[in-house]
């Protein structure tokens, strides 16, 4: 159960017709409780014997409670002169039950500004030119999506000796705040000869106090503590331009394009640390880098022998963000700690957006929408069971586990069948770029001078829609477009179709 409660008060007035203010105050309460309670059993002989106790197998009880509250006090304030030059600030004090008793709150603010600048008198004449608009603004804002009494030492319950005993489950951190991010962004919306228009926004992004899952020394009870640590930053562009190709009273047609760039860099970590790890998950962060996969890096099977190989790390300073394919230093004994490195592979993509179309002609009418994701790479988790016959016998396999090694010379993709067909390493890891129709809706919208016989019907049209048509992708995995450093089990986007009437009253 959530409860919110929001209350805001504003006040806007006008001096002179030149000057417009506007002042906003605010108070917000988010309250947050869960409960749960679960019982199971298995092994029932008969669909008509539904008692959980008639199970004999699998017997379990569980339960869970969770509860967690915010408050918030908010204020914005913004002023225009002659409805071409603006200003707005805000100002705002969060506070979660998440964080430690002497952390709890935190002070975030913003401020911007905006030149209207084809309202200036030396361009309401340049014809050509239909609207300038720039913008420039700053400011932070926190996070704090962590579970909930991460700050809290905790005792739980255990089992030793058949009894039920208690046990220290977290050591807390009562120093635990909020995660910090400041953004600076830079806008131009431009439009010309009543045809082109232009958005464009650049951004640098610095996050800090990061919320992380810090390792211990075993020594100290805990392998991990949540701490706030380490650093990151984030630069970008975001585009998107529309044109009309055409547009008249009978026909239009508009295509339009987005483009969205994004390059992050390490810029600290913690404990004096260089490189790191996430444990199970093969990303791993180096100062001055982009967040990377990491992993054993695949050479290929010896044809002679038929044992597969991968490449031994560097050694020495810098191997953690070095990449090392020396054909002369090999292993034939897999180890996932002890061959992994950096595949130089970034962890999240560079490049993202889409782009389609509105068009018509004489009521009918076909809008079309493509996604596209570019340098996205993804751990293939579901390969490693396919791709293993002598592991999992029983499971569904690919064709190509076939070509595997059987006699001296032979070349092939998986090795002989005394050894383990795949790992996980760099084999599993695939480029997950994409370019997917994502909508297509094809309609007809009724003549006016049929629906104003009716007198009271406004507007009506029948379209058929479809979802996911195509999808372009070498990820051989059930969707590239999962936002995840691993697929597993995924329920992939399906294909949709749809049909409707919309009709106004």
């Amino acid at each position: 159960m959530q409860r919110t409660f929001t209350h805001t008060a504003e006040y806007g007035f006008n001096l002179k017709d030149d000057h417009d203010f506007s002042i906003l105050a605010g108070y917000e309460w988010i309250d947050y409780k869960y409960n749960n309670f679960s019982a199971s059993s298995a092994g029932q002989t008969d669909d008509r014997v539904v008692l959980l106790g008639a199970g004999p197998n699998n017997r379990s009880v569980g339960q869970g409670k969770t509860e967690y509250a915010y408050e918030s006090v908010l204020g914005r304030a913004t002023y225009s002169f002659v409805k071409k030059y603006y200003f707005d600030a805000s100002i705002r004090q969060d506070a979660s039950s998440r964080f430690g008793a002497n952390n709890k709150k935190a002070m975030f603010w913003s401020a911007g500004l905006m030149w209207a600048a084809k309202k200036e008198a030396f361009l309401q004449d340049v014809s050509w030119l239909d609207d300038l608009n720039i913008r420039l603004s700053y400011g932070t804002s926190g996070n704090s999506s962590i579970g909930d009494y991460q700050s809290q030492a905790l005792v739980g319950l255990n089992t030793y000796n058949s009894g039920t005993g208690w046990v220290l489950s977290s050591p807390g951190n009562p120093n635990l705040t909020w995660e910090e991010q400041s953004k600076g962004l830079l806008n131009i919306l431009v439009g010309v000869f009543k045809k082109v228009r232009l958005d464009f926004s650049i951004y640098n992004r610095d996050t800090k106090n990061q919320l992380i899952s810090v390792p211990q020394p075993y020594t100290v009870g805990f392998s991990a503590i949540t701490q706030n640590v380490g650093s990151l930053n984030n630069k970008g562009i975001d585009l998107r331009l529309d044109v009309d190709v055409l547009k008249n009273k009978i026909s239009f047609f508009s295509p339009y394009v987005t483009i969205a760039y994004n390059r992050n860099k390490i810029t600290e970590l913690f404990q004096g640390r260089q490189f790191w790890v996430i444990p199970n998950t093969f990303v791993g962060w180096a100062v001055g880098k982009p967040v990377a996969f990491v992993a054993p890096l695949w050479k290929g099977v010896n044809p002679d022998n038929g044992k597969p190989e991968w490449y031994l790390p560097m050694e020495g300073a810098g191997y953690e963000v070095k990449t090392q394919k020396d054909p002369t230093k090999v292993s034939n004994s897999f180890s996932a700690a002890g061959l992994q490195q950096n595949t130089g592979i970034q962890r999240y993509a560079p490049w993202s957006g889409g782009f389609g179309w509105q068009s018509g002609w004489k009521g009918l009418y076909l809008n079309v929408d493509f996604s596209f994701v570019q340098g996205k790479y993804m751990l293939n988790n579901d390969r490693y069971f396919f791709a293993n016959p002598n592991q999992f016998a029983g499971f569904n396999t690919l064709k190509e586990v076939t070509d595997y090694w059987q006699k001296p010379g032979d070349v092939t993709k998986y090795p002989g069948w005394s050894y383990q067909f795949t790992q996980f390493d760099s084999r599993t890891l695939e480029n997950a770029s994409f370019l997917r129709l994502k909508t297509l809706m094809l309609g007809y919208n009724l003549p006016s001078k049929l629906l104003n016989n009716t007198g009271f019907i406004k507007g009506a049209s029948i379209y058929v829609t479809g979802r996911n048509l195509l999808t372009s992708t070498k990820y051989t995995g059930p969707d590239p477009e999962v936002d995840s450093n691993l697929g597993l089990g995924t329920n992939p986007n399906t294909k949709n179709y749809g049909f409707g009437i919309n009709i106004q009253f």
